[in-house]
C-alpha cells in the first residue's frame, strides 16, 4: 500500500471508532513509523510502504483503538514549542496546561515578583519547569522541578537535557515540598502545581486517560487530596515569611467554588484569580500571598 492509501485506511478506522481528529492521529503515526515529518507524506503521497512498516502500522492502529493515546503510544509529544519524550511513567502533556506556562512567565516578565525560586510540584516529564527554563528572560533564577516518583524525574532529567535546559534544573524526589528547605521562602517564590485532582468518577468517566498513571491522576473522593496537603506544607515553610508568593494550580472546571473555599480556609487574605482555557473553561487558578 502506499502513503495516501494507508492514511485513507486509517482515517477510516479511527472515524469508525469515534476518534476525534482522525486525519491528524493518522498523520502522527504515520510519521513516527516511516519517520518522516507531515510535509514528507504529502509530498510523497504515492510511495510504497514496507512490508515490515505496514506490519508496525497496523499494530500501532490497533494500540489506538484500544484507548492508548498517539503520544503514549510514539513515545513523544509537543508542548510549548518543544518536543518531549513520555513513557507509562508519567502524564501526557496537555495543551491547556499550556495556560500555567504563560501566566508564569506573565509574572516573571511583568516584574510582579522578582522571581528568586520557581518550584514545579509534581513535574512528571517535566513539561512545565522546561518550558519555563528555556523562555525565562531572567538567568538568575533557581530552578527546581519536584516529584514523588523516581522513574518519572528520570523522564524529567532527558527531557531537559534533550532541551539544552538540564544544568538549569534542580530535580529533585520530594513528597509535594517536603524535601524543599525553609529558607527558600526568604526569597520571592513561584510555585507551579498541575498535581493530580480527578476524582475517581471522573477517571471512571473519562477512558481516554486510563491508560496513564494513576498516580498523576487521583486526588481523593473530591480530587483536593493532594492540594489539600500542598497548601498545609506552604504555610508551614512560609512562617513570618513577609516575601510574596504565587502559587499557580490547575484544577478541573468543576472544582472551581470549591477550590477558592479551600484556598481561603488556608490563606484568608489571598488573592485569588481563574483563568479559562481555551475551550472557556476554569482551568487555572492564580494564588498571590
Amino acid at each position: 500500500m502506499t502513503i495516501k492509501e494507508t492514511s485513507s485506511d486509517f482515517v477510516n478506522k479511527f472515524e469508525k471508532n469515534n476518534l476525534p481528529d482522525a486525519a491528524l492521529e493518522a498523520e502522527i503515526l504515520l510519521s513516527a513509523v516511516l519517520n518522516k515529518d507531515k510535509s514528507y507524506l504529502y509530498a510523497h503521497p504515492e510511495e510504497k510502504i514496507s512490508f515490515w512498516q505496514n506490519f508496525l502500522l497496523q499494530r500501532i492502529v490497533n494500540q489506538r483503538l484500544a484507548g492508548y493515546s498517539s503520544a503514549a503510544i510514539t513515545g513523544h509529544k509537543w508542548f510549548y514549542g518543544l518536543n518531549f519524550m513520555v513513557d507509562k511513567n508519567v502524564l501526557i502533556p496537555r495543551p491547556e496546561t499550556e495556560l500555567m506556562v504563560d501566566e508564569a512567565l506573565n509574572i516573571v516578565k511583568s516584574k510582579k515578583l522578582k522571581v528568586k525560586n520557581l518550584i514545579d510540584i509534581g513535574t512528571g516529564s517535566g513539561c512545565i519547569i522546561i518550558s519555563l527554563a528555556k523562555n525565562s528572560p531572567d538567568d538568575k533564577i533557581n530552578f527546581y522541578g519536584l516529584d514523588i516518583s523516581h522513574k518519572a524525574l528520570a523522564v524529567a532529567k532527558k527531557n531537559a537535557r534533550k532541551n539544552d535546559v538540564g544544568g538549569r534544573i534542580n530535580f529533585l524526589y520530594s513528597d509535594l515540598l517536603n524535601t524543599i528547605d525553609k529558607s527558600i521562602f526568604n526569597n520571592p517564590v513561584l510555585i507551579t502545581a498541575n498535581l493530580p485532582y480527578l476524582t475517581p468518577e471522573q477517571l471512571k468517566n473519562s477512558p481516554t486517560i486510563q491508560k496513564e498513571p494513576k498516580i498523576a491522576l487521583l486526588a481523593g473522593t473530591e480530587g483536593f487530596d493532594c492540594y489539600r496537603r500542598l497548601f498545609q506544607q506552604i504555610k508551614e515553610k512560609i512562617g513570618l515569611a513577609k516575601n510574596k508568593i504565587f502559587i499557580l494550580c490547575e484544577i478541573d472546571e468543576t472544582q472551581r467554588n470549591s477550590m477558592e473555599q479551600l484556598i481561603r480556609k488556608n490563606f484568608p487574605e489571598a488573592k485569588i484569580l481563574f483563568k479559562k482555557d481555551l475551550n472557556n473553561c476554569d482551568r487555572l487558578v492564580v494564588v498571590e500571598l
